[in-house]
């Protein structure tokens, strides 16, 4: 019998939205569904927009520590006493004030590794250029101003830096209980930078998606999900198809590159590729569901992505490119295919192959099923996370 638990969830949510704030929801209608009390503690970056000069000033003087969170968090823990909290992101309004505020009230802390933001100012080991980079880590997290690393802006990075250097120095990180890595990939790298791994543990994310069964009625189109921008390898994905006839490409999602998108499409007179922009819920499912496979371009070292084991769900197979977790969770050959990320050739040859090899890829849709009902289940997610959880309220 697993505990019912009063759980508290902190997150700075982006603008745009992204996997790490679709997977809080998951987690908090999860364990709502299974008993426990779920509350969430969040700002949201869109609040800068109303910000005036004084708010402005204040949140370039004070991102060490904001004593307007620390007190927000006391008021809520005196209110809603949580027995454990699951931290995810706290840059940059939140500021890491909120752990000393926890730690006073002998609260546990996870936190769920989202990004590498901790180690690399723009979380995601990648230069301004669209290449991996991993100087931060071999030389001094210093590197990341003088690249503008941090929204490709000076102060910014300036500012982002001495709020993770300052913290570490005077270890603010060290309150954190335990850290949950989505993927090995992830461990791997943040044991390579250092950490004690006695204090991360992996726990793959999951999706509530129902399995669906394997549909062999499927349409002739291939798919992406996602943010339209540089890091997630759209571009990529768009020059292969610029060579491909015999099947459609479905695109969905917005982001910073979609009028560069519609503008080469149209330059290049490629009629087999549809941008739907952002689509969710049923319908983005149904699309999902009647596609042939997901294509999962990234050229970051991604964290996990959920819209595999939501492919998977729907017996998807998915062509991902073989950097970060894709690599892991893709079985080569057997849920999916690999091809050498930013090679729009390889990405090519991998897309015709999947597309014409009809007894593979309807094999590789029955695996893809499997996969997901073995792994990725929400009932397998609520029993792994709820093991984390009780181990350190039992402390």
């Amino acid at each position: 019998m697993i505990k019912k638990l009063k759980i508290l969830h902190v997150h700075n949510y982006h603008i745009n939205k992204g996997g790490e704030d679709e997977y809080i929801r998951i987690l908090k209608e999860t364990f709502e569904k299974n008993g426990h009390e779920v509350t969430i503690y969040s700002k949201n970056n869109s609040e800068i927009n109303g910000y005036n000069i004084f708010k402005i000033l204040n949140a370039l003087l004070f991102p060490i520590f904001s004593i307007k969170s620390y007190y927000e968090v006391v008021e809520i823990i005196r209110k809603s006493k949580p027995d454990i909290v699951h931290v995810h992101n706290v840059f940059p309004l939140l500021t890491p004030s909120v752990y000393w505020a926890f730690k006073k009230h002998n609260i546990p802390i996870v936190q769920t590794f989202h990004n590498f933001r901790l180690y690399c100012l723009n979380g995601l080991f990648l230069r301004n250029n669209g290449m991996i980079c991993e100087e931060c880590q071999k030389r001094s997290l210093l590197c990341g101003v003088i690249h503008r690393c941090y929204r490709k802006s000076l102060i910014k990075s300036l500012i982002l830096f001495l709020t993770i250097y300052i913290n570490h120095k005077i270890k603010t990180f060290k309150k954190i209980d335990l850290y949950i890595a989505p993927s090995l990939f992830v461990r791997n790298k943040i044991l390579e930078l250092g950490m004690q791994e006695c204090n991360i543990i992996h726990v793959p994310h999951f999706t509530n998606n129902k399995l669906r069964n394997v549909n062999l009625h499927y349409k002739n189109y291939a798919i992406f999900i996602g943010r339209l921008s540089t890091e997630k390898g759209i571009l990529t994905l768009i020059k292969a198809f610029e060579g491909i006839l015999s099947i459609t490409l479905k695109i969905l999602g917005d982001g910073p590159l979609k009028d560069e998108i519609l503008e080469f499409i149209k330059k290049k007179k490629i009629n087999n590729i549809e941008v739907l922009g952002h689509i969710d819920g049923h319908e983005k499912e149904e699309l999902l569901y009647n596609s042939k496979f997901l294509i999962f371009p990234s050229q970051c070292y991604e964290i996990f992505g959920l819209s595999i084991i939501e492919s998977y769900k729907c017996g998807i197979p998915v062509i991902a490119s073989n950097i970060g977790a894709p690599k892991e969770i893709v079985i080569n050959n057997v849920t999916g295919l690999h091809f050498k990320s930013k090679d729009f050739i390889d990405l090519r040859n991998k897309i015709e192959i999947l597309s014409n090899d009809i007894p593979l890829l309807n094999q590789m849709r029955l695996n893809a099923r499997e996969e997901a009902k073995h792994k990725y289940s929400d009932l397998i997610g609520y029993e792994n996370i709820s093991r984390v959880y009780n181990s350190l309220i039992s402390q």
